[in-house]
């Protein structure tokens, strides 16, 4: 039953172009945008995310860098859902897994719910690995879906094949192993994602670029984030980078 599965909000994927259609629909049926985060619509205690892209280069630009996502593609393999007499469109099964290892990525793994995600779309769905393979390549998203399936299967038993994980061909290194030890261990900590997410990023140029635009986030991004604008919001991200990296030494020791 899906309506088991806790969630806090729902997402919505729409093309670029139909942003402003959705955000008219969602405004007719009474959901108000939250201040200081347009797509984020509210209406009572239900919630409504919308997305145009599915990597989060809308908040953190330089997320982009190494990712060549094809959205049109995505699209195109999406199947016909029926949801309370609708027809809607479901990502596929490869597509589905492939952003769930996304998402679980990118929020650190912090919430072992995302893990089970992964773990019983694996089980419960006949999975092409050949083609999440070529499409986690196609996309650049290798390292994503290497951890997501990773974690699937040491934490939770998922059925994942040895032979997937070793066809992603994600070599870590010293640093990147301790920091991948964390997510293993059930124990995701802030900034764990951005960390890891730099050993995906081609240039010394782009990996700068992607630590400063994370920790200093754009004035029109600050809000989503902190939308009290406190005085303490830099050392907080300063400590939790410090505290993430205490937890490497911890670990390498």
């Amino acid at each position: 039953d899906p309506g088991l599965r806790g969630f806090t909000d729902v997402d919505i994927w729409t093309r670029e172009g139909d942003l402003g259609k959705a955000q008219d629909i969602l405004r007719e049926n009474g959901f108000s945008p939250l201040d200081g985060h347009p797509l984020l619509f509210h209406r009572g205690g239900v919630w409504v995310d919308l997305h145009s892209d599915l990597v989060g280069t809308g908040r953190v630009r330089s997320r982009g860098f190494g990712v060549k996502l094809d959205h049109d593609a995505v699209w195109n393999d999406a199947r016909p859902l029926m949801m309370e007499g609708y027809e809607v469109l479901s990502l596929s099964a490869v597509d589905r897994l492939l952003f769930l290892c996304l998402h679980a990525f990118k929020h650190s793994f912090w919430r072992l719910i995302w893990t089970v995600d992964i773990a019983e779309t694996v089980r419960k769905h006949r999975i092409d690995w050949d083609a999440l393979i070529r499409r986690a390549r196609d996309f650049g998203l290798e390292r994503p879906v290497y951890y997501g399936l990773l974690c699937a299967k040491e934490l939770l038993g998922a059925p994942v094949p040895e032979e997937a994980l070793l066809l992603l061909s994600v070599r870590r290194g010293y640093v990147e192993r301790k920091l991948s030890d964390l997510a293993i261990s059930g124990l995701g900590t802030d900034g764990l994602s951005e960390a890891l997410y730099l050993f995906s990023i081609p240039k010394v140029s782009q990996k700068l670029r992607f630590l400063w635009e994370v920790v200093f986030l754009r004035p029109e991004v600050r809000p989503q984030v902190d939308p009290k604008g406190g005085p303490l919001f830099y050392p907080r991200r300063l400590f939790r980078a410090g505290k993430l990296a205490l937890e490497m030494a911890r670990r390498a020791t």
